[in-house]
């Protein structure tokens, strides 16, 4: 005998998990209140869940608008959850989901909705399933157990919003829904076909065809109609068509006017010219702003008849009403080029496309810019120069850029195009560079720096835009309209557009660079276009690298000038005769032998500045001086970085310490032996006294014969073998200007130019970046200060634009920051495109129509949130007053009259292949049919005839797509 087969029974099936499970999801949303803040986007509540039938995974997705609000005729979303219905009116039996059929809501422009089910059947809360797996829901029996699930479910939980059920690939964007409430079934259905077929209708007299075959032909009533009409074209009239070509660097430059030298300082009052101070000042109008081709690719014009009854309006095959000349409503969209290509921002991002090129320049340049090469008559040139005080050869500085100039005036002497054919850029062209990098070399030059200090800012007509400069203050960068900031516009613009848009014209400028700042380093002239003093840390390191070099220059020169003086004074010739940098002088015979070298030791005092005061050498009470010392050494970023990982290196215990305390006692030991020549006989503590008073401990009440306190040195510097006291037993009697240097600015000066000659294109790149940025920030202020609309940057502008900078720290190798740096870099840029876009936009905008008021159009219903897309600046779509009887009207009628070209998109219509009226054929069609009872049919045994319905109509080239919204009565009376 068989075993009997048991089947449980009261176990739950797949499908009636699943159902419970969807039953639970609605119930939790139908739980949330409606002023929910919670997973609110643009005003809607998106609420995203997962859920399996068997193995098959679903996502399911709840929205809901926050804007919906019910009608007074139509109980609340929250009456009809709790069963609170209105009592007296026959329509308050109407769910809430059948609400915006019954109102006479605009249907257009549309609304912004998350989800496109909204925008099909004009719903307000809805949920969705679709599939989460890799298999789309395609098979038609897997969609009718999807349905009958969200029926149960429906009116177990008594929910009183459709659910719907992505159906096909989901691309296709194909849904149908079901809807249960207050004994009345909803059905929520598509057609979606591809055209071309002659027997889809193209003319609203089709689709009306098609709704009474659905819901029957003896209506009491007319079907209302919404038609709205696309038009649209891909071209500008030539005189309205915003283009700007980037303009030729040297012919900017060429064409300087001076007579608006004196007006740096003053407010510009012309927005279509550069204004004096970007002229003189910053320089910015070098930069190139805006786009090659117009930043709108097309604009459509839309013809709407917003409220029309079927019996009333005429549109078919051979005759239609639907003219946009009189259509009651126009509205236009002008379409954002995706492809535009914006000039300011290739520029500052092209010279990052340097940033992987690790040649040098004599590799860029190559052989042949040297093809004679005759810089083996000048290898040695620069170690004679320096072969006594400088043991410190500059690599290759001859061969890469030392022959520039000879070459030229070589060629030039013989065959003058000779050197051209050879060289990135021409004489007269690199003449003009070299010009506006160091104008102090020609007498009245075009490009003199400002008068003002480099740290005046300039004021803008608005306060926002001073506001946003302001808060640049703590920017990486260089000065604004210093030379390295006009270096960083040169080599932006070369590399971008300049001639044969190469790196070897930058190599060639880079080298010229170099070449004149060697010129001025041998000659003592200082360069011009950069602050006073030591290196600003706060700034650039190719700032920095400069201001040291500056800084050699000036010691230099005071140096000589010295020198020069004491050559015209004889009383102090034997004191200033055959001084070395490497050897010590006095006048007595007194002579010891430190470190190899003789000094002659005397009493005579030397480098005295002035008395200290009362106070008195402790030994012999004579007056105490304070001595000449030298200056601390001025150091650049790198440099104190190098010298700070060293002294981390030594470590932490007593011999690492030792080692560090002798490194830093190089200005100690020359600061004692400035003392001693100052104040022979001057004893360890007079030093102390003047040094650290902190180290000198006076005795109360107990004082000399000339009224100082008496004293003893601290505890610290009585330890026996201190640093301090080892120093002042080595310390000799030197005074200053006979000390081996602490700042040898031969040397330092000799390392800033090999430093510079040594750079690869990599690392050129890396020191131009951030002043480049920081131009590009200024010219987009300059550029939003013109503007007639109050336009805002996007939100931490200026904080990505200093926080970028600050990723380059002291470095210029860009694996030390690589993620930091490229993800700072991204944002900033991204910021610099959308800002010269909008700008752009704003200006093509004001070309094309002048009479409007940009800030309106720009503002209207919060226009960055409106339909969602925060990418656009201009409303998707911007209403006519009056259509074609307005001033606008007529200006959008005359483009289309000039300028619309057939659409190869048109609707395939054979029987109208003519234009209506002065437009070519629309390319789109959308219509919203609405069948709404009278008052009092709501108990008419006809359900069909007694509900709302609404059928949404689609029509373009390649897309017909039908959605419908039908109800019926589940109860028979």
């Amino acid at each position: 005998m068989e075993d009997d087969h048991f089947e449980d029974f009261t176990t739950a099936s797949e499908w009636e998990s699943f159902t419970a499970k969807l039953e639970q999801l609605l119930s939790e949303c139908m739980a949330k209140p409606v002023d929910d803040d919670v997973n609110v986007t643009n005003g809607w509540v998106v609420i995203h869940e997962k859920l399996t039938f068997a193995d098959f995974p679903f996502k399911f997705s709840y929205y809901r608008s926050n804007s919906a609000v019910a009608s007074e005729d139509v109980p609340s979303t929250q009456e009809l959850r709790h069963g609170n219905k209105k009592i007296g009116d026959e329509e308050s039996q109407v769910p809430g989901f059948l609400s915006s059929l019954t109102r006479h809501d605009p249907e257009f422009p549309p609304k912004y909705a998350p989800h496109i089910v909204s925008e099909y059947f004009s719903v307000l809360e809805f949920a969705v399933l679709s599939s989460a797996g890799i298999e789309a829901v395609s098979q038609e029996s897997r969609l009718k157990v999807l349905l009958s699930s969200a029926c149960i479910a429906i009116n177990n939980t008594n929910c009183n919003f459709p659910v719907f059920v992505q159906f096909h690939h989901w691309s296709q964007n194909y849904f149908c829904g079901i809807a249960e409430s207050c004994g009345l079934r909803t059905s929520f259905q598509m057609v979606m076909l591809q055209p071309p077929n002659p027997a889809l209708p193209t003319h609203l007299s089709g689709l009306l065809d098609i709704l009474k075959s659905k819901i029957g032909s003896n209506l009491p009533c007319p079907i209302g109609i919404s038609a709205h009409f696309f038009y649209k074209i891909n071209s500008w009239p030539p005189e309205i068509n915003f283009d700007s070509y980037p303009p030729e660097l040297f012919e900017i430059l060429r064409h300087t006017d001076t007579k608006l030298l004196d007006n740096c300082d003053k407010a510009d009052t012309d927005s279509d010219k550069p204004s004096a101070w970007s002229q003189f000042c910053a320089h910015t109008h070098i930069l190139p702003f805006g786009s090659l081709d117009d930043p709108f690719c097309s604009m459509d014009l839309v013809a709407g008849w917003p409220s029309l009854a079927e019996d009333v309006v005429v549109d078919s095959s051979s005759y239609s009403d639907l003219e946009p000349e009189n259509a009651q409503e126009w509205y236009f969209s002008i379409k954002s080029d995706p492809n535009a290509e914006f000039r300011l921002f290739e520029l500052v991002d092209g010279i990052w496309k340097l940033k992987n090129d690790r040649r040098t320049v004599e590799q860029v340049l190559g052989k042949p810019i040297d093809p004679q090469n005759d810089s083996q008559d000048f290898s040695s040139a620069l170690e004679k120069i320096t072969k006594n005080q400088v043991s410190l050869h500059v690599a290759g500085i001859n061969q890469v850029i030392g022959s520039t100039n000879r070459r030229r005036r070589a060629y030039y002497n013989t065959d003058p195009n000779a050197y051209e054919d050879l060289a990135p850029l021409n004489k007269a062209h690199m003449d003009l560079v070299m010009e506006f990098l160091f104008p102090d070399a020609k007498r009245d030059s075009q490009y003199p720096y400002s008068k003002t200090s480099f740290q005046d800012t300039h004021k803008f007509r608005k306060e926002y835009v001073n506001n946003i400069i302001d808060s640049l203050g703590g920017v990486k960068s260089a000065p604004v309209g210093s030379l390295v900031w006009r270096i960083s516009l040169i080599m932006g613009y070369l590399l971008a557009y300049g001639e044969q848009g190469s790196p070897s014209a930058v190599c060639h400028v880079w080298a010229e660079l170099i070449l004149e700042l060697r010129y001025r380093v041998d000659n003592c002239k200082l360069i011009c276009g950069l602050e006073s003093g030591s290196p600003n840390i706060g700034s650039c390191l190719l700032n920095q690298k400069l201001q040291m070099l500056n800084c050699c220059i000036a010691k230099k020169m005071a140096r000589e000038m010295k020198q020069n003086e004491q050559e015209k004074c004889p009383e102090d010739a034997l004191e200033s005769d055959a001084d070395s940098e490497d050897e010590f002088f006095d006048c007595e015979d007194n002579v010891n032998s430190v470190e190899g070298k003789e000094v002659i030791k005397i009493n005579k005092p030397s480098g005295r500045m002035r008395k200290n005061g009362k106070l008195r050498l402790i030994k012999n009470q004579e007056p105490m001086y304070i001595p000449e010392t030298q200056d601390p050494a001025p150091l650049t970023e790198d440099v104190l970085e190098e010298q700070s990982k060293v002294m981390i290196e030594l470590g932490d215990d007593a011999q690492g310490s030792e080692l560090r305390a002798k490194m830093m006692s190089a200005s100690l030991l020359s600061d004692m032996e400035s003392f001693k020549a100052a104040n022979p006989g001057a004893e360890l503590e007079d030093f102390v006294k003047w040094y650290s008073p902190r180290d000198w401990i006076e005795t109360t009440g107990t004082t000399d014969s000339f009224g100082n306190a008496i004293g003893e040195l601290s505890p610290r510097m009585k330890v026996p073998g201190n640093l301090w006291l080892e120093v002042w037993s080595t310390a000799n009697q030197i005074p200053a200007r006979r000390q081996k240097r602490l700042f040898d600015d031969t040397r330092e000066a000799e390392k800033v130019l090999h430093w510079l000659s040594t750079r690869t294109l990599m690392d050129i790149s890396q020191l131009l970046f951030p002043c480049l940025v920081h131009a590009g920030t200024i010219k987009i202020m300059d550029e939003i200060d013109k503007l007639p609309v109050n336009y805002e940057t996007p939100q931490g502008f200026s904080q990505n634009v200093v926080q970028l900078s600050r990723c380059f720290r002291y470095a210029t190798q860009l694996d030390l920051t690589a993620d930091e740096m490229s993800t700072s870099r991204r944002l900033v840029m991204k910021n610099f495109q959308q800002c010269e876009k909008e700008i752009t936009q704003i200006r093509s905008f004001q070309l094309k129509f002048p009479n409007e008021n940009i800030n309106d159009i720009l503002y209207q219903s919060n226009t960055r949130n409106y339909c969602g897309n925060n990418s656009e600046l201009f409303p998707n779509f911007i209403k006519v007053p009056n259509g074609k009887r307005s001033e606008l009207g007529t200006r959008i009628f005359d483009f289309f009259v000039t300028c619309c070209e057939k659409n190869e998109g048109s609707i395939d219509e054979p029987e109208l292949n003519r234009k209506v009226s002065n437009f070519d054929k629309p390319y789109k069609k959308a219509f919203v049919l609405k069948y709404v009872p009278p008052p009092g049919r709501i108990n008419d045994p006809n359900g069909i005839m007694a509900l709302p319905q609404r059928m949404s109509c689609l029509l373009k080239s390649d897309t017909f797509v039908l959605a419908g919204t039908f109800s019926n009565k589940t109860q028979l009376l």
